[in-house]
């Protein structure tokens, strides 16, 4: 177990174009669970595409690419964007992380994972997604805008190609910090270690390593209260 005070939710490690990049599978390999939209939005001169996205267990992931006409200095920074999302009418906002995997003059190839928390995957889920501005990281320069996309999606065919190990482990850590390890989800695009805290002084993340002693690479934990208890996950690539 490390301790960390400072962590962020969005630090999330962007490497590739195509959603298993994102989230460190091997090229292909997650096909059968993506719902591929390839469709278009254009407004004020910048068109959004929003390419596929993955229904997962408590998050959605989503690949766009925003074509622009950037030069110059614009070059030199990062560039963000404002992300709702919506699930059978329903605003989500549990937070999520992201941002630019690749920025040219004509296109930002922009990733997102969305924390959805739970709900049921195996029933089809009417999805709505709006982009609004696309805003240069030193906040001096905005392209104003907004991109929004219907589809539907489901996640049966993942949840049908997953499992969930209880684990129910508690220690107490020297501050009094309690620690419940409740359980690991095992999805073909994640792991997801859930756990509960009381008496909290720090944030916790956790370490996997499979069988032969690999360490498994993290991509991002979050919390959240529930009921004055401190529902808490930390998320690891998916555990071939």
């Amino acid at each position: 177990i490390a301790l960390n005070s400072n962590f962020v939710l969005a630090n999330i490690p962007i490497v590739g174009e195509k959603l298993e990049a994102f989230v460190y599978s091997q090229a292909g390999k997650l096909t059968d669970y993506k719902t591929i939209i390839g469709d278009s939005v254009e407004d004020n001169d910048v068109k959004v595409i929003l390419n596929e996205v993955i229904l997962d267990e408590g998050q959605l992931l989503i690949s766009s690419t925003f074509h622009t006409k950037l030069e110059g200095d614009d070059l030199a920074y990062n560039w963000f964007t404002d992300i709702n999302v919506y699930i059978d009418g329903q605003k989500i906002q549990l937070g999520g992380g992201g941002g630019p995997q690749e920025i040219t003059e004509s296109y930002i190839n922009y990733f997102w994972a969305a924390d959805i928390g739970h709900i049921d995957l195996q029933k089809e889920k009417s999805i709505r997604i709006v982009f609004n501005d696309l805003r240069r990281s030193d906040s001096d320069k905005m392209l104003k805008g907004k991109w929004a996309f219907k589809f539907k999606a489901s996640g049966e065919n993942l949840i049908a190609n997953s499992k969930k190990i209880p684990i129910h482990h508690r220690f107490t850590l020297d501050s009094g910090q309690e620690i419940e390890l409740e359980q690991l989800i095992l999805t073909p695009v994640s792991s997801k270690l859930d756990f509960k805290m009381n008496n909290i002084y720090d944030d916790v993340y956790f370490k996997i390593e499979d069988e032969h002693g690999v360490e498994i690479q993290q991509t991002f934990g979050s919390y959240s209260n529930y009921e004055n208890n401190y529902e808490n996950y930390n998320r690891f690539a998916a555990i071939k």
